[in-house]
């Protein structure tokens, strides 16, 4: 069993604004395999090689839809959101629940348990970008 990390832990290993990390791990919760001991949310030792991963992106300057489509063409494993802290993913082409490599079996995309979280998860998205804008108009004032 790998170890799994406090969101703490994760900020000061990756040395990023707490902010970020935090928005980030909101932002790619489909991505983030979690643990749950008591009320307290670990994350897996894969949580870590996917906001490296992030960070790279967002230095070559992606935007966030950009880097969802490049994190399923590399093959990051998508978690059902209730089921993360068994690790259990969606379910590939073939069946098994587990990744083959293969970018194209990493999901069904007729799935309609990923289709009802992915929609979630991008109106959650939109309402966080119309805060943010309406924060900036407000600082812009």
């Amino acid at each position: 069993m790998s170890r799994a990390y406090s969101q703490l832990e994760l900020i000061q290993m990756l040395r990023l604004p707490p902010t970020t990390v935090k928005r980030w791990l909101t932002y790619y919760s489909l991505f983030m395999p979690i643990v749950k001991k008591g009320d307290s949310v670990m994350y897996r030792y894969e949580a870590l090689n996917l906001l490296k991963r992030i960070e790279t992106l967002r230095k070559e300057r992606y935007h966030l839809g950009t880097i969802v489509r490049i994190l399923i063409e590399e093959g990051f494993p998508l978690y059902h959101e209730n089921d993360s802290e068994a690790g259990r993913l969606y379910p590939n082409p073939g069946g098994s629940g587990e990744s083959s490599g293969n970018p194209a079996s990493v999901i069904s995309l007729r799935n309609e348990g990923f289709k009802r979280d992915l929609v979630g998860s991008l109106e959650k998205l939109s309402l966080q970008i119309k805060e943010l804008a309406e924060l900036l108009e407000k600082y812009e004032e």
